[in-house]
């Protein structure tokens, strides 16, 4: 049996907050407008959480999660001793689509960067151009299906 776990609001707080600091800002895939349009929190929140302020509620951690995926919730839930999280095949959220947009876009950007794709960085800018089809694809789908 595992010994007890000694956590407190100041600690969860602190963690939530540098998940949400290394995932969202100006110059990452997920601005802190996004994650306010995508989880329909109040700008006044969200910004708490950031800057530990406040300690996210579990239906705060949740949409965070939703949003984020597990660069966001792996960190916290490492509190309790869990790992390995991984997003369920088919959700994708709009800011998940963005970030593999960009990713994508910035493989060929480094791969064009003297002109031409060589066969050392052919099979990344594959790699990186399929993920963002996969994820459009996936957004796509799910908008048609909201729509429908």
């Amino acid at each position: 049996m595992s010994e007890g776990i000694s956590l407190d609001t100041d600690l969860v707080r602190d963690r939530a907050a540098a998940a949400l600091r290394t995932c969202v800002g100006d110059h990452k895939p997920v601005t802190r407008d996004m994650l306010i349009a995508e989880t329909g929190f109040d700008a006044r929140t969200v910004k708490a959480h950031v800057l530990a302020e406040t300690t996210p509620t579990l239906v705060a951690f949740l949409s965070y999660a939703h949003v984020l995926g597990p660069t966001y919730a792996s960190p916290i839930v490492a509190l309790a001793g869990l790992s390995g999280l991984r997003r369920i095949e088919g959700v994708t959220t709009p800011s998940e689509t963005l970030r593999e947009i960009a990713e994508g876009a910035a493989a060929l950007a480094g791969a064009l960067a003297d002109g031409r794709i060589d066969h050392t960085e052919a099979p990344k800018v594959v790699k990186e151009l399929t993920e963002a089809l996969v994820a459009i694809s996936a957004l796509l789908a799910s908008l048609q299906r909201r729509s429908a």
